[in-house]
C-alpha cells in the first residue's frame, strides 16, 4: 500500500495562483503566538501603569486621564522612527507633571512601565532571532554562526551608549530633557530625513552582521542619547549606511 501524497506537499495538487488575484500571507501559528505575546506584554505594562498611576490619598501626581493619554502618546509614536521619548517628555511638560522632583519621578516611572509593554513586543516578534543569538553561546541554535554574529555585534553596538550615558547622564539630562532641545532635535531629525540621498542596502542580510557594523551602529546611537532623535531612524540610517538590506 502506497501512501498517497498530502494536498499541501505534492506540488500537482498545489491549487494555482488566479491571475490579477492578489496572493494573501496566512501568518503561521509562530507568528500568531508572537503578536498573542507581544499583544500580552502591552497589556501587562499598561495595566500595571495605570495601577501605579492611581493617586493615593493626598497624593495627585499622575491622574488616570493623564495615565491614559501618555499611553496613547507612547503607543502612536513607539513603532514610528519620530522618538517616543521626545513626545512623552513634551507631554509631560504641558501637563506639568514635572514640576517637582516627586512628579518627574512617577512621570518617569510610568514611561519606564509603558516602554516595557513595547520591550515585550518586540521581544515576541523576534524570540527565533533573539532564542538563536542566545543558544549560540553554547554552540546550540538553528544556526549558531549567524546567532553568535549577532550577539557579538549587538554587544559592540551597546557600548558606546553604555559608556557615554554613564558619564555623561547628568550634562545629557541637566541640558537635553527640555521642550526646546527636544523641538530642535525634531527640526534636525526632519532635514536629515528630507536632505539625506536616497540609501539602498547593500544587500546583507542580518545574520552576516560583523562586529565593525556593531560598532559603527553604535556610534551613531548616541546620537540618539539627544531626546527627539529617534533611535529607530538613526538605527535604521545606520545599518544601511553599512550595507545591511
Amino acid at each position: 500500500m502506497t501512501d498517497r501524497p498530502h494536498p499541501d506537499t505534492d506540488p500537482e495538487h498545489v491549487a494555482p495562483v488566479v491571475p490579477g488575484e492578489p496572493e494573501v500571507d496566512v501568518p503561521d501559528a509562530g507568528g500568531r503566538r508572537g503578536m498573542l505575546l507581544g499583544l500580552a506584554g502591552i497589556a501587562v505594562a499598561t495595566v500595571l501603569a495605570v495601577v501605579f498611576s492611581i493617586p493615593r490619598a493626598g497624593d495627585t501626581l499622575l491622574s488616570i486621564p493623564e495615565a491614559i493619554l501618555l499611553g496613547i502618546v507612547e503607543g502612536l509614536t513607539e513603532f514610528l522612527p519620530i522618538s517616543s521619548t521626545g513626545h512623552l517628555l513634551v507631554v509631560n511638560d504641558l501637563l506639568g507633571l514635572a514640576e517637582t522632583d516627586k512628579a518627574k519621578e512617577a512621570s518617569d516611572a510610568y514611561a519606564i512601565a509603558i516602554q516595557a509593554g513595547a520591550i515585550v513586543a518586540v521581544l515576541g516578534l523576534y524570540r527565533h532571532r533573539v532564542a538563536n543569538a542566545l543558544a549560540s553561546v553554547a554552540g546550540r541554535g538553528a544556526d549558531p554562526v549567524a546567532g553568535r554574529r549577532l550577539l557579538v555585534a549587538l554587544v559592540v553596538a551597546f557600548l558606546p551608549a553604555g559608556i557615554v550615558g554613564f558619564l555623561a547622564k547628568d550634562f545629557i539630562t541637566e541640558h537635553l530633557f527640555g521642550p526646546w532641545p527636544i523641538v530642535a532635535a525634531w527640526i534636525v531629525g526632519g532635514i536629515v530625513i528630507l536632505a539625506w540621498p536616497e540609501i539602498r542596502g547593500g544587500g546583507r542580510a542580518l545574520e552576516v552582521i560583523t562586529w565593525r557594523d556593531g560598532l559603527i551602529i553604535g556610534l551613531v546611537q548616541v546620537i540618539s542619547m539627544w531626546p527627539g532623535t529617534s533611535r529607530s531612524l538613526v538605527v535604521i540610517l545606520a545599518s544601511l549606511a553599512v550595507g545591511l538590506s
